[in-house]
């Protein structure tokens, strides 16, 4: 539910000038290594923001991506039950329907704030039977552009905050799931907002914030989730706020969350960051495209489909793997296809192909079928980064044999290209 701000091209630019990458770092090789007898836990990263409806898109396009968390606002009411099946948490965003009850944020809370709670006791009586996280207010810092969903300042968000968590809480109880304050990414703001709730008895369960990396750099996103649970989820001074997630309820900077090798990278930093749930976002009035636009208006599947496809396989069974260069990001895993033995899922999202990548894969013999193999088949395919054009199904680019020895087969590849994705599969070679 995202538009062209003039916030978000002004972080744009402060990210070019300040946030991207040095021009003068030199990467020209890089290492992954994986190890099948390690298994690797961690938390499923995999939801998304509108895009369902009571119908559409079919079940079999949404179960293999295997969403955890689904943020959608009025439309929760036809489609509640439809999440759960998924096995997804749904989210609920109350800004919207303040905006269809205050014709399009002709008016804000804080314009009268008796109304406003006669809004939330509305707003209570139709959910009070749904387990769901309730998204107080969407990007509140956003306060100018083509269009913002706040028009106050920020210490009026804060009061209208407190008063709808009061009033959650005082209607639903001490177990209602409160959620925020899901604004951008602006560390001073999200200080400020946690000391005012400490200051005044809020208790957040979930802390949100949105995520939208303007430079190639995602691992960025990494840090700002280590320093956000260090300074604040394990600092004994907020413990009050009684924070028991971390969610990026929004991730995706607009020009590039239709490639697959940026899509992999948030996934893959998400995780290493150790965020408990995220959202891909979606942008232009997402909320009529299906799955934030992972599949066409016919809904064919994008290349980003097989990305959140492959991921939610790879999160089933998944194994050890790292990487030496923070460009090049994968997720490695046993037995994720009828036929494959083991699979790994990789992607560069640097600014230029990175060469001379070697894939190291450890202990063949943990992997079923191949306990007793000389030698193995492995198959290349790629994602290409098609963007918003269909693909049916990703690419086989190459083929071959390669040899068991002390239990590891190494893959060398000439170059790594930016922005396409790759799978690599291993089989028997009998």
């Amino acid at each position: 539910m995202r538009e062209k701000f003039t916030y978000i091209t002004a972080v744009l630019l402060i990210s070019i000038l300040f946030g991207c990458e040095d021009p003068s770092e030199n990467i020209d090789s890089g290492t992954i290594e994986v190890d099948f007898a390690i298994p690797s836990s961690k938390k499923s990263m995999s939801g998304f923001l509108h895009g369902i409806t009571s119908s559409s898109p079919p079940d079999s396009l949404i179960d293999p991506l295997a969403p955890k968390l689904l943020r959608s606002s009025s439309r929760i009411f036809s489609i509640y039950d439809r999440k759960l099946s998924f096995g997804a948490r749904p989210i609920f965003m109350i800004t919207d329907l303040w905006f269809a009850y205050s014709n399009g944020f002709e008016t804000m809370p804080y314009d009268d704030y008796d109304e406003y709670r006669e809004f939330l006791l509305g707003v209570i009586e139709d959910t009070r039977e749904l387990d769901i996280i309730y998204d107080i207010r969407n990007e509140p810092e956003q306060t100018e552009g083509d269009f913002v969903f706040w028009k106050g300042t920020k210490e009026q968000f804060f009061e209208t905050f407190k008063i709808t968590h009061d009033v959650l809480r005082s209607e639903l109880g001490d177990d209602v799931i409160i959620s925020g304050p899901s604004t951008h990414w602006r560390p001073d703001y999200l200080d400020d907002f946690l000391r005012f709730s400490l200051e005044n008895n809020i208790k957040l369960d979930v802390l949100s914030w949105h995520e939208f990396q303007a430079s190639n750099d995602i691992s960025q996103v990494a840090t700002n989730l280590r320093q956000m649970r260090e300074n604040y989820v394990d600092n004994p001074e907020f413990a009050p706020l009684g924070i028991q997630e971390i969610h990026i309820n929004e991730y995706g900077f607009s020009d590039k969350h239709m490639i697959p090798a940026f899509a992999l990278a948030y996934l893959y930093y998400l995780e290493e960051g150790k965020a408990d749930g995220a959202c891909r976002t979606c942008w232009d009035a997402c909320w009529r495209k299906p799955i934030g636009d992972l599949l066409t208006d016919e809904l064919e599947p994008r290349a980003v489909w097989w990305i959140y496809k492959y991921y939610a396989e790879s999160h089933r069974s998944r194994v050890q793997s790292t990487t030496n260069q923070r460009f090049i990001v994968p997720f490695a895993s046993l037995t994720p296809g009828e036929d494959s033995e083991a699979r790994v899922l990789l992607a560069n999202h640097y600014t230029f192909s990175i060469g001379n990548v070697s894939v190291i894969l450890k202990n063949i013999n943990e992997i079923p079928n191949l306990a007793e193999a000389k030698e193995v088949h492995v198959k290349l395919y790629k994602i290409p980064s098609t963007e918003r054009l269909p693909l049916l199904e990703p690419q086989l680019i190459d083929e071959f044999t390669k040899p068991v020895v002390d239990n590891t087969i190494s893959i060398e590849r000439g170059a790594l290209s930016n922005n396409d994705a790759y799978s690599i599969e291993l089989f028997s070679s009998n």
